[in-house]
């Protein structure tokens, strides 16, 4: 079962922008390119869009995100001293996406999937750890390359790294 989570509030929503803005400038300083499969989505709205995310997911378990840039990082949170990957998808039913450039020697120790809108309802999905997580997604070719995807039939629920399932 998905559990909803609070939006940010305005002073909360100005620095996850601000962030996401950040990210935005250091990728393409490095040169990343994101994986956005609609060429008609702008990338700066998409890494504000997953920052507000990250915040959100942050501000659900009452912690503070990452806001390391010296990248690419993969680690948006630290709970209880294990790494946390968030990932978001705006539509509701999807599943988890993950980049291809992510491998297991660079990976977060989790994986966490927020589904919805950035301003409006969103739900925390579930998690999975990393080595579950390389051996149970797919790997699909898309627009901008391989990725891999992991449907959320596969998330655990609940506190991340305790299975009550």
């Amino acid at each position: 079962m998905e559990v909803f989570v609070d939006p940010l509030d305005p002073f909360e929503l100005e620095t996850a922008e601000r962030y996401g803005t950040k990210v935005h400038w250091f990728a393409e300083q490095k040169g990343l390119q994101d994986m956005k499969q609609d060429d008609s989505q702008d990338s700066l709205q998409m890494n504000i869009d997953g920052s507000i995310a990250e915040h959100r997911f942050a501000k659900h378990l009452n912690i503070y995100p990452n806001y390391d840039l010296n990248g690419p990082n993969h680690v948006d949170v630290y709970v209880d001293g294990k790494s946390v990957d968030v990932k978001w998808t705006s539509k509701p039913n999807h599943n988890m996406a993950v980049r291809w450039n992510i491998t297991p020697g660079n990976a977060a120790d989790f994986f966490v999937l927020m589904r919805g809108e950035t301003l409006g309802k969103m739900s925390y999905a579930g998690w999975i750890s990393k080595d579950e997580f390389f051996e149970k997604a797919i790997v699909m070719q898309g627009k901008k390359g391989p990725y891999r995807l992991l449907y959320v039939s596969d998330l655990h629920q609940g506190a991340i790294g305790i299975e009550n399932e």
